[in-house]
């Protein structure tokens, strides 16, 4: 794994991570809805910040997203092509500063890359939810 990337080793997973859960509950968080690390307990469990509130949930239950504070991102679609580092997660969304130039909150991307600090390692994230159900 990049030195970059977070590791999905439940050790590994500390305060500040961005995760997803591996489970979907309409109460706790939709499929794909990030959420922040809060809380590192000794049972193994994390306390996350999902949009709906914070749960304690098993660390093993727990993916840590490839998009975390610090992150480069190339983001395209048909009018758009920026370059841009993650600043934060607020309410389940990515705030990203472009170039000095703006911040976005609540990406809707086409596509969104992510880049090592060398630009040799890069993944490609398209915008599908719409053809995923939820639950």
């Amino acid at each position: 794994m990049p030195p970059h990337l977070e590791s999905d080793d439940v050790d590994d997973i500390k305060t500040g991570t961005y995760v997803y859960w591996m489970k979907a509950n309409e109460d706790v968080a939709e499929r794909g809805e990030l959420g922040e690390v809060v809380r590192v307990d000794d049972n193994g469990r994390r306390k996350v910040s999902f949009p709906k509130g914070n749960f304690s949930i098993e660390a093993r239950q727990l993916n840590v997203s490839d998009f975390q504070k610090g992150t480069f991102v190339h983001m395209t679609d048909e009018d758009t092509d920026l370059i841009g580092e993650i600043k934060e997660l607020d309410n389940g969304k990515l705030q990203v500063d472009f170039e000095g130039k703006q911040k976005m909150l609540g990406i809707e991307m086409s596509c969104l890359f992510v880049l090592d600090a060398a630009g040799l390692t890069i993944r490609i994230y398209s915008n599908y939810s719409h053809l995923v159900s939820k639950g």
